[in-house]
């Protein structure tokens, strides 16, 4: 969401020039382009700027106001849908044609779309001969990491209003496969952008028949009608763009994360002043370093619990969190969260303070609901625990092993040491095969 609302903003910014007719230089950041706006204010064009403006208002107001105005007077609402997507149809007719006929681009020095080369690119297939692969593999690398984030962000935007799923590994297959079929023609790299996404979203594009229709549509316009699109004015095409993708400007789904988690909430923040600040690739960066970062933080501190079971249930709780039974020779431990080389001290430490803050012991119960992946670090920390506690008449057992884990563990020195009759399949039979011999006094334990 933050490099969404990043990328939405800097892309209303890079559109100010096209609607004030202020010279920006191409790759200025988004600071650069806001000080030039605002020190060149002087050279803003009245003309470009009104057609600018009145395209804005008249696309704001075709939407949902247009809609309502028209069903309020006894239109059917799909009806009014369908005017109302017509409107940047509409509004770019009605500008080509004021255009044309008061000579905006040479009477009136408005910036236009100008000479559009008729046909199509013919396929070539030479750069496969051509030098400097290696030395454009980096660049084209991070191109294709940008287009991918860039095309999963906005179609995430997307099937969320639509309420539909998609599906990452299916994106990655057409993005590569329509960029191989794209090189072909010399085109620019494929992919979901923002602007492009939105304006067609806009439109009423539902399914993949769209993206038919369009490219038909745009092949015959190609081969047609390029000369009218001659006297366009640039501002319109701009206005258009930022109506669109005005609506990916989300801030408050940035407050809501802020106050739900300050860590995930600074990493969007962050995400979304690095895309203003320094670009979208040396935000995508910073984003994921953030992320990764974060991740590194929560699962290096695990949350570990000792636990009791209710009274006559068979659910086991936090002995701080509930009223509960325990035991003076059973120590029951749930830990919440994978066991990796990151997390192996705190976890190493936490479970060592529990243990000899018990006198009496005699059986540990590790609960591994919680627990999805356990790796050699693991591993090695639940053989060295094995060890100690066997050494101190203590014994190991293990409860509510996932598969996959078990799967893992099977045929290690550990699994051969524990044997089946240590790995519980719940807690629940753990403790009753524990407490039948043993002592059977309950202590209760209150929040």
């Amino acid at each position: 969401s933050g490099f969404t609302t990043g990328a939405a903003i800097f892309i209303v910014g890079t559109q100010l020039a096209s609607l004030t007719g202020i010279s920006v230089p191409r790759g200025s950041s988004f600071a650069e382009l806001l000080q030039t706006l605002v020190m060149d204010l002087t050279a803003l064009n009245l003309v470009t700027t009104t057609f600018g403006v009145v395209a804005v208002v008249l696309l704001a107001l075709a939407r949902q106001p247009l809609v309502e105005f028209l069903t309020n007077r006894g239109m059917k609402r799909e009806t009014a849908g369908i005017l109302g997507r017509t409107a940047p149809l509409l509004v770019v007719v009605v500008a080509i044609v004021i255009s044309t006929v008061v000579g905006a681009n040479k009477a009136l020095d408005v910036a236009v779309v100008g000479i559009v080369p008729m046909g199509l690119p013919g396929l070539s297939f030479s750069f496969v001969k051509a030098p400097g692969w290696l030395e454009l593999l980096p660049s084209a690398a991070m191109i294709a990491v940008i287009g991918y984030v860039e095309s999963i962000s906005v179609a995430k935007v997307l099937a969320f209003r639509r309420r539909e799923k998609i599906d990452p590994d299916q994106e990655f297959r057409a993005l590569g496969i329509t960029n191989i079929v794209a090189s072909c023609a010399g085109a620019m790299p494929v992919a979901g952008g923002f602007s492009r996404s939105m304006v067609n979203f806009d439109a009423g594009a539902r399914t993949q028949l769209a993206a038919i229709v369009t490219a038909i549509l745009v092949g015959l316009a190609a081969f047609l009608f390029t000369g009218l699109l001659e006297n366009l004015p640039k501002a319109v095409l701009s206005a258009i763009i930022v109506v669109a993708v005005w609506q990916l400007i989300d801030f408050q789904s940035l407050k809501h994360t802020w106050l739900y988690d300050r860590g995930d909430g600074i990493a969007q923040g962050a995400t979304l002043f690095g895309v203003l600040a320094f670009g979208i690739e040396h935000a995508l960066m910073l984003g994921v370093s953030l992320a990764l970062l974060l991740f590194l933080y929560r699962t290096s501190r695990p949350h570990i619990a000792v636990v009791g079971r209710i009274a006559d249930t068979e659910h086991f709780r936090n002995i701080h969190r509930h009223t509960v039974q325990t035991w003076p020779h059973l120590l029951l431990v749930r830990v919440d969260e994978n066991i990796y080389f990151a997390n192996i001290p705190q976890v190493e430490t936490e479970l060592h303070n529990l243990i000899v803050e018990r006198n009496g012991l005699t059986d540990v119960v590790l609960i591994f609901s919680g627990v999805a992946y356990l790796d050699t670090s693991g591993l090695e920390l639940l053989e060295n625990i094995e060890e100690e506690l066997r050494s101190s008449g203590i014994q190991l057992h293990l409860a509510e092993v996932k598969g996959p884990v078990m799967d893992r563990l099977e045929g290690t020195e550990l699994c051969s040491k524990l044997g089946a009759d240590r790995i519980y399949l719940s807690t629940e039979k753990a403790v009753k095969k524990l407490t039948e011999s043993g002592n059977k006094e309950t202590l209760v334990t209150t929040d």
